[in-house]
């Protein structure tokens, strides 16, 4: 069993979400463009294996009961507010766009990330039966900068545009996390 979608977006609006003061008052028109979560593309693919192998098989008692399912996930980045680094309009407030800049006009890093689980169960009798699980998130452990669609990509990266390490990874979501455990059912 296979299944993926794809999205397509594009959002923009013209505030910088809850507490966020415009980058000028005197022209509000100039904080319209990239809403904070304008995600571009977005990519999941899901897939679930259980072989069946047929009972004259001498292999049929080994691999039945095996479950082997994965999650897929890619986007491309979020978008990221560049900041001056100063104060360029002397209004008290370090929140100014270089010139020529436009609100969340860079893009952060993408995300990619794999999950997945294998599992197998053993059937005792009629009603009893237990599965033995081993699951891993983020399996291939890469690095993905802590974005969301509430802030973009603004807190999870260097964000002045005149730092040299601009847009540098500076918060990440969780690295690998495997478990494992066993259920009985009866």
């Amino acid at each position: 069993l296979f299944q993926g979608t794809y999205t397509w977006s594009h959002a923009l609006a013209n505030n910088i979400g809850e507490g966020g003061a415009p980058s000028d008052p005197s022209n509000l028109r100039r904080d319209y463009g990239n809403a904070d979560n304008d995600l571009r593309h977005y990519f999941v693919a899901q897939g679930l294996w259980e072989p069946r192998l047929k009972k004259d098989w001498g292999l049929s008692r080994v691999v039945n009961g095996f479950e082997l399912s994965s999650m897929v996930f890619f986007n491309s980045g979020y978008p990221v507010n560049p900041l001056a680094g100063a104060d360029l309009n002397a209004d008290g407030v370090t929140n100014d766009r270089p010139l020529y800049r436009g609100r969340n006009s860079a893009t952060g890093p993408g995300m990619f990330q794999v999950d997945s689980r294998i599992q197998r169960s053993f059937t005792f009798g009629d009603r009893y039966k237990l599965t033995g699980l081993l699951e891993a998130e983020n399996l291939l452990n890469h690095t993905n900068a802590a974005c969301s669609t509430a802030g973009g990509c603004t807190g999870a990266v260097v964000n002045v545009a005149t730092a040299p390490d601009f847009l540098r990874v500076t918060s990440a979501r969780t690295a690998r996390n495997v478990q494992f455990g066993f259920k009985f059912t009866f």
